[in-house]
């Protein structure tokens, strides 16, 4: 019962106005720098890591326009209880949708990488031009299954299908790889477990662990793979920008050659907007161990 009322509430308060809903996200972002603080300590250390040469003052104004875009973001998304596919389409586009029409792409179904950049949710522009019948998103189920299925019934507005952590590796290995399917990973977390956190990469100016995963799959199925680049243009406003990544060589792709190239998009659109990267998160909680070569 807890759970309806207050998805009642949340349901009811997504219907406002997004422009509202931006305004409130900036008097959000004003209370937590000066008041709250949520993470803000966080969020200081991991871009002034990140950008080493970067003065103080350059840093706070980075970390103020963070959390414009975080709290932004949080609108956003709760915009998706109650909106529309017609206003999305409006807000959202890509910037480059030739490239499916590239031969290499053909006959081949895609994996998708993308990073914490704003607004990765907002997938429109690329699910309208995309091809394959069927997009999927991966993500982590949340533990309360009410919710889950809110946030499921939420991201099918976008046109995505979601499908677990758990059960992608088995989903996408049951399929063949006929071009009907583009599956989009968000692979710029921390390995969830140290043992697992067994490659680093420099990444944004220091060592960092890395998942494999989703290379490992792009080779076994031999997928075609692209990293999906959102782009923030205004308030409530995106393109999406879309690479082809491919191997330096004619024998394919190795799991890390794959990974880095990734990491190196990555670090170019977070170098173009700093201020668009979700910078709360805790992409650097595992050591570079001492022993490694």
């Amino acid at each position: 019962m807890l759970n309806k009322i207050l998805y009642a509430l949340v349901y009811s308060f997504s219907l406002l106005p997004l422009s509202l809903l931006l305004a409130f996200a900036k008097v959000l972002a004003y209370l937590n720098f000066y008041i709250i603080g949520y993470r803000k300590k966080l969020v200081i250390k991991n871009i002034t890591n990140s950008f080493p040469n970067k003065t103080e003052t350059e840093i706070l104004a980075f970390t103020k326009m963070f959390y414009v875009r975080f709290f932004s973001f949080i609108m956003e998304s709760l915009k998706l209880f109650s909106t529309d596919i017609n206003e999305l389409q409006r807000r959202t586009s890509c910037i480059n949708p030739e490239i499916f029409s590239d031969p290499i792409l053909a006959n081949k179904s895609i994996i998708g990488v993308s990073g914490h950049l704003f607004n990765w949710e907002w997938l429109v522009g690329v699910r309208d031009k995309a091809p394959q019948k069927h997009m999927h998103g991966i993500y982590h189920p949340l533990t309360n299954k009410f919710w889950d299925e809110k946030i499921q019934q939420s991201r099918a507005i976008v046109g995505t299908d979601l499908i677990t952590t758990s059960e992608i590796k088995e989903r996408i290995r049951d399929k063949p790889n006929d071009g009907q399917s583009f599956y989009v990973f968000i692979s710029d977390q921390s390995p969830s477990q140290y043992k697992k956190a067994k490659e680093f990469i420099t990444f944004l100016s220091q060592p960092t662990a890395v998942i494999t995963g989703w290379a490992n799959l792009v080779i076994e199925k031999n997928f075609n793979v692209m990293y999906v680049e959102p782009i923030f243009v205004k308030p409530g406003h995106y393109q999406y920008k879309l690479h082809h990544i491919r191997p330096d060589g004619p024998e394919g792709f190795e799991p890390m050659e794959l990974v880095k190239k990734y990491h190196e998009l990555l670090e170019k659109s977070i170098h173009n907007q700093p201020f668009n990267y979700l910078w709360t998160h805790k992409k650097w909680k595992h050591k570079y161990p001492n022993n490694h070569s």
